[in-house]
């Protein structure tokens, strides 16, 4: 859960480390998975300027880990099965279907 009380470099060298993780592909391995980094930041800006943030700094070779939303968009969400495999958030959507958040 982020507060807002760290800035943005801090995160995105947070998201450095996960990504280089990520590359080592040990995780994917050992299960098969990688988890979905999932940032809940208290608003609706902060999760803008983060999602911009992570995006630029993972232009080349964004791997999509990473998943930022706000408290409320939480509360729509549950955990899905992936298309191509793998557990993926997803979204209730309001005629009864669903989609990835």
């Amino acid at each position: 859960m982020d507060l807002a009380t760290e800035g943005q470099n801090k995160i995105i060298e947070k998201c450095r480390r996960y990504h280089e993780y990520y590359q080592t592909n040990r995780e994917q391995q050992a299960t098969s998975v990688f988890p979905l980094i999932v940032w809940i930041v208290p608003t609706v800006e902060r999760k803008e300027r983060m999602t911009g943030n992570i995006k630029k700094a993972f232009l080349k070779g964004y791997a999509r880990i990473f998943l930022v939303i706000t408290p409320e968009e939480l509360t729509h969400c549950t955990l899905g099965w992936g298309k191509e495999g793998g557990i993926v958030l997803v979204r209730k959507a309001p005629q009864g279907g669903a989609e990835t958040c």
